[in-house]
């Protein structure tokens, strides 16, 4: 039925004046169909209590505007707001903005009025999860500002970035400014996994002239390569020039290489092709030095040198026919003594590490001009000393001091 006549009443100026259309009250919002109305026309919505104006007609189709006060609710095709705008702040609400068809586009803009996206204590906040080629950036003017993902209360959900299957390149702070990048810095036990032992996954860590750190606390832990059993683990760089320091602290430290386990191991240090300079152990104090070798076979032991094989011993030089010297290795040297050719002397070591049991190597020279040549018949261990007796195979007497070189393998 056609609706949009003219409705007229009788007057006394005007005797025929055209009157306004009546409000169409109905239980429903109108539509695009209801085009039989006049411009101008009110339809009211008895059931959710909303007003529409009819406000064009074009190609057989109606456009209905809602009347809306400031602060109102309502479906809009085009919202422009110059003030505050509230979106949808009632229970159970969906809000749409924008789609994913062509090059539909969507911006989010703020001043210095900070940008907030909030939801309900166990929201799933979802950024990109349809994106496959694209790129996905946040924040891509900020200068100065801070971008926060996640709460900074006691929150306890899960935050996953790039979490899909596909192959992607996850880019943090990678740009030409120089950034401070901190993960899992709070004070918080937090548990920080960087990379994955799957397949030919692979970590790197690069550091400038800034130094690199990787310290804990006071009772840390530190594990390198736990699970490694057939590849190989580097420390330090094949061109290296600088200094590389393990376990360097002044407290008291148990440095443990390839002490744990069962597993038979090949130890080199020092053993390239290069003009390498070993030290191992000090001469400081009470400091010791202990080289094993097993008892079976092929258990040995081997010095081996293209040049000498050094030994730094304790030494003692006395005017007598004694001398005390508390080391494994030592020198003695003994002056003043005379010894007829063909004559004996019995030489005697004062060491606290010496027992009746020890095995010792002994050797013995003598100085002088004359042809005294003395030579060891006899060694004698004994606790806290040993003996050693020289005889005089030379034509003539001694002239010249003793000098006896030993080493006491077996304590």
């Amino acid at each position: 039925m056609n609706t949009n006549r003219e409705v007229v009443g009788y007057g006394l100026s005007d005797a025929l004046p055209v009157l306004a259309k009546k409000p169409v009250v109905a239980k429903r919002a109108p539509t695009t169909a209801d085009t039989g109305y006049q411009i101008g026309q009110l339809w009211v919505n008895t059931t959710t209590g909303l007003a529409y104006i009819i406000v064009g007609i074009a190609n057989a189709l109606a456009t209905w505007s809602l009347l809306e006060v400031s602060g109102g609710a309502g479906a809009f095709t085009t919202l422009t707001s110059s003030g505050n705008t509230t979106l949808a702040t009632g229970a159970g609400t969906v809000n749409t903005f924008g789609n994913t068809s062509g090059a539909t586009a969507l911006t989010l803009s703020v001043g210095t009025g900070n940008l907030l996206i909030q939801g309900a204590a166990s929201s799933t906040m979802t950024i990109g999860t349809g994106v496959t080629t694209g790129a996905i950036s946040l924040a891509a003017a900020q200068t100065s500002g801070t971008l926060n993902i996640g709460g900074t209360g006691a929150n306890t959900g899960t935050i996953t970035i790039a979490g899909g299957t596909g192959a992607q390149t996850i880019n943090i702070a990678n740009s030409t400014g120089g950034k401070t990048v901190a993960i899992a810095t709070g004070a918080g036990a937090n548990l920080v996994s960087l990379g994955s032992n799957n397949g030919a996954s692979s970590l790197t860590l690069l550091a400038g002239t800034g130094n690199f750190s990787l310290d804990g606390a006071a009772a840390t832990t530190y594990a390198i390569g736990a699970s490694t059993t057939t590849g190989t683990i580097s420390i330090g760089g094949t061109a290296q020039t600088g200094t590389m320091t393990i376990a360097g602290g002044t407290g008291a430290q148990t440095v443990n290489i390839a002490a744990s386990g069962t597993g038979a191991k090949t130890i080199a240090i020092g053993a390239t092709g290069s003009v390498d300079i070993v030290s191992i152990g000090s001469t400081t104090g009470a400091s010791s030095l202990t080289l094993n070798a097993g008892s079976t076979a092929p258990g040995n032991m081997t010095l081996a040198a293209g040049g000498m094989v050094s030994v730094t011993p304790a030494t003692d030089t006395q005017a007598a026919a004694t001398v005390t010297i508390n080391a494994q290795v030592g020198v003695g040297t003994f002056t003043g003594l005379t010894t007829a050719a063909a004559g004996s002397q019995v030489l005697t070591v004062t060491n606290s590490i010496c027992t009746a049991t020890s095995a010792i190597l002994c050797t013995v020279a003598n100085k002088g001009g004359n042809d005294a040549q003395m030579t060891i018949t006899r060694v004698i261990p004994l606790v806290g000393s040993f003996t050693v007796t020289v005889v005089n195979n030379g034509a003539a007497a001694l002239n010249g001091d003793i000098i006896l070189t030993f080493w006491i393998i077996a304590p």
